[in-house]
């Protein structure tokens, strides 16, 4: 048995025991005689007149005046009319169960269609003899000899109808019954006439002659219905025992072959008792026949049926394996989704995703006093782009929560973990680590008639003037508002999608709060935007398709297949990791993760060796939206990206839960466990050959070797030039994120949250062209030590060219940002 067969949900390489060759078997297989072997050497003048014979035959369940007013040859044009070709046969499309398997080979969820069935293509000799036995002797004894219609069985059928006046017995061979159930129109199959039957029985004679009768059992085993959505045996075992359909026992595979007479009245399932009743006939003809002895059919008998408790189709991941079933039905079809027989090999492992799933009920667990009922984590691989696990919600079941929502790919404000795409952008236009932000009230406009806005950072201070590093790390609101606003919104979101980010598609919706979270985005493509950062500002995943690549957007995406076979053993999809796309500068990638590993730097707002510090080097961002709807945690090593929501999938808020004290903690748990299950040592991000550490805008910093560093943010700002010779090395403090923690803890206690406005100030419904200063600006400020000529201006006025069109009204929501 080679392909798919051997992994058709049943184990995960369908080897298990195989029962031989035995004198069962052969003996079943053996009473085929002279009668085959002449049948297949037929001359075209003896298939004819045995047709004819058939013909005469059947003629007589018609009315006496058809068969007198028609002769033979008349007889049998009227009855061969419109027949179905036999020749497609083996051809036809057969719908099989697609099954899903998470990357170690363990089933995830048979996939079937809602409207057909379960079917799991069985090959003969992957059938127990004692099911082979079984259905010979309750439906055809005389099999390997017929020629696809039992001639005495119809003789007696038609002496019975005759005299009972109605159709009482059918005497249908196996052929036939293949015939009437593939090759007969569904209109017709059952009805009740002898028209139906002479038709069946010349298709069921042409079948017998075109294949061999190992064909024919096959491919009837597979096609009978067995009740329960089973479609063949393969199915019909696994639905009812768990088990392959080679390695049922006598009592097992003479339950099994009683089922097809009537599935719904033989259920035993519903009706036991009846099921085993029609076990002892089946039993008993297996006796008649020859086929056992009586001994063997009381043991059989006595055998206990130890049916599945979850016949029911049973699913683990189930996020994922609807996620998965969406991505294949869009790219492959419906059709060849539940009728291919596929065996879907995907990147989940449900170990990882079990981890999460741990850390996330955990958490929310002890949140549910604050009002917090729901979390989803993501876990990415970066160096390969794939989903290792994704929980979207704490309980898939809970319908209290929204369970079936997966807020993994649903559209929730990320809060400020958005910012490190708005710091990236400043990056790339000249600014750097050292640059100096003022950190003062500022007002913005919203449009006319509508009051100013003010934004505040998460804890309603102000620093005057702060570093980019100084910003981001500790995540201050108002100096990512002002970066936006030199960038310019149109170069962020540019980045932002080409990250990964495939929402935020209506710059006329956003302004400058978009920094902040005011806009909606997945935390799946948060977080695989981050696997940029980790991987030095390369991106790596499944290409998209080119009918689904949109201009501007990302070229890969994440990968949750890593093979796809059909039924036949084909590879559909073999996912390698593809050459890695530089997205970003590796300077300014690593630039970034070195900002977000900063412990000291955050420590204004998270506190030292906090929820965010782990067992070894790692970069990591919060966010929190405002009222406290959604709090977010995305971080990465060398190895993985981790992100976490938590919040409640109706919108509701939670009670002052910021993304570090919710999200943060998950975060944590999975980061450290998940590291501790694939046994990877921690180990220091790369620094690129292009970073150095000295002095730069007056104080000690990173920079890019050879760049010229814009020294302030805001009208006016010169670059200043980076020290032109290079170091022999990077100086140890350049690696400072590599460093693990001096006393990692394997669960550190959340940190002290910090507190929020009093009263928070609404957010802009619409976006300023310029920035006018707040009444209450600082009077002197202080220039950084850095530039000499750092502006006197308290609050830099942005260019109009670069001023954001206004966001639409949903987008006004103030934003925490911090936290």
């Amino acid at each position: 048995m080679t392909g798919p067969q051997q992994r058709n949900g049943l184990g995960p390489n369908g080897n298990g025991r195989r029962r031989g060759r035995s004198d069962r078997l052969r003996r079943a297989m053996h009473v085929r005689d002279g009668m085959q072997q002449t049948a297949r050497r037929r001359g075209a003048d003896r298939l004819r007149m045995l047709r004819l014979g058939i013909v005469l035959l059947l003629a007589g369940m018609l009315s006496g005046a058809l068969l007198l007013a028609t002769t033979t040859l008349g007889a049998y044009a009227y009855f061969a009319r419109d027949l179905p070709a036999v020749d497609t046969l083996d051809r036809r499309q057969v719908f099989q169960s697609a099954f899903i398997y998470d990357r170690n080979g363990e089933l995830l969820y048979e996939l079937f269609d809602p409207n057909g069935g379960r079917r799991i293509w069985a090959p003969l000799q992957e059938v127990s003899p004692w099911l082979l036995e079984a259905t010979l002797a309750t439906e055809d004894p005389h099999f390997w000899t017929n020629p696809g219609v039992d001639v005495p069985a119809i003789g007696r059928a038609l002496l019975q109808n005759l005299t009972s006046g109605q159709i009482s017995s059918g005497a249908s061979t196996i052929t036939q019954q293949l015939v009437r159930n593939v090759l007969i129109p569904p209109g017709e199959r059952y009805s009740q006439d002898y028209l139906r039957k002479v038709r069946e029985a010349i298709l069921a004679f042409e079948v017998s002659q075109r294949y061999s009768k190992e064909q024919i059992l096959e491919m009837y085993l597979n096609e009978i219905y067995y009740g329960n959505l089973a479609y063949g045996i393969g199915a019909a075992s696994w639905i009812y025992f768990g088990k392959h359909a080679r390695d049922l026992t006598l009592g097992e595979a003479t339950l099994l072959a009683g089922l097809p007479q009537a599935p719904v009245d033989y259920d035993p399932y519903k009706n036991l008792r009846l099921a085993r009743t029609r076990q002892a006939y089946v039993l008993d003809r297996m006796v008649t026949v020859g086929f056992i002895s009586e001994a063997q059919a009381q043991e059989a008998l006595r055998e206990p049926m130890r049916l599945r408790s979850d016949h029911q189709a049973t699913i683990k991941s189930p996020h994922f394996v609807w996620y998965v079933r969406d991505l294949v039905e869009r790219r492959l079809g419906r059709d060849r989704l539940y009728s291919g027989g596929l065996r879907i090999y995907t990147t989940l492992d449900l170990n990882v995703q079990r981890i999460a799933e741990e850390a996330a009920k955990a958490h929310i667990a002890k949140l549910r006093e604050v009002n917090a009922n729901n979390a989803a984590v993501v876990v990415i691989e970066p160096k390969s782009g794939e989903i290792l696990a994704m929980v979207g919600s704490v309980d898939y079941w809970d319908q209290s929560i929204q369970g079936e929502v997966n807020v993994t790919v649903a559209e929730r404000q990320p809060g400020s973990a958005l910012k490190p795409i708005t710091y990236v952008t400043a990056l790339e236009r000249g600014y750097g680590p050292a640059t100096v932000i003022r950190d003062q009230p500022i007002s913005l406009p919203q449009g006319a008639g509508l009051p100013l806005w003010q934004p505040r950072n998460h804890d309603g201070k102000f620093r005057d003037n702060v570093t980019i590093r100084q910003a981001l790390a500790p995540s201050l609101n108002i100096p990512a508002v002002l970066t936006l606003q030199e960038v310019g919104l149109p170069a962020m979101l540019a980045n932002a999608h080409r990250l990964g980010i495939t929402t935020l598609r209506d710059p006329q919706r956003y302004g400058l709060a978009i920094t902040l979270g005011g806009g909606e985005v997945r935390l799946l493509d948060l977080t695989f935007a981050y696997t940029v950062f980790a991987n030095g500002g390369a991106q790596v995943g499944a290409p998209v398709p080119p009918q689904e690549r949109q201009p501007g957007m990302r070229e890969y995406e994440p990968v949750a297949i890593r093979k796809i076979e059909d039924a036949q053993g084909q590879v559909l999809v073999d996912y390698r990791p593809p050459p890695p796309k530089q997205i970003l500068r590796p300077e300014f990638a690593y630039e970034i993760t070195d900002i977000l590993a900063d412990d000291l730097a955050r420590a204004p707002t998270y506190g030292r060796n906090g929820v965010l510090v782990i067992d070894r080097p790692a970069a990591v961002k919060t966010g929190t939206t405002d009222s406290f709807r959604d709090g977010w945690t995305v971080g990465y090593t060398p190895d993985l990206a981790v992100g976490v929501w938590t919040g409640n999938t109706d919108n509701a808020p939670m009670k002052n839960v910021f993304g570090a004290s919710g999200a943060g903690v998950i975060w944590n748990k999975v980061m450290i466990d998940v590291h501790r299950y694939l046994k990877l040592p921690p180990r220091p991000f790369t620094v690129p050959p292009g970073i150095r550490r000295g002095e730069v805008c007056g104080r000690q910093e990173i920079y890019v070797l050879g760049q010229t560093v814009k020294c302030w943010l805001g009208p006016g700002a010169q670059p200043t030039p980076t020290p032109s010779e290079p170091a022999p090395t990077p100086s140890p403090d350049a690696e400072r994120p590599a460093q693990p923690p001096a006393q990692p803890t394997a669960q550190p206690q959340p940190s002290p949250t910090p507190r929020p406005p009093a009263q928070p100030t609404p957010a802009p419904a619409a976006m300023p062209p310029t920035a006018t200063p707040s009444p209450r600006p600082p009077a002197q400020p202080t220039p950084p030590p850095g530039p000499a000529a750092m502006p006197p201006t308290a609050t830099p006025t942005p260019t109009p060219a670069r001023s954001p069109a206004p966001p639409s009204k949903p987008q006004a929501a103030a934003l925490l940002g911090g936290g």
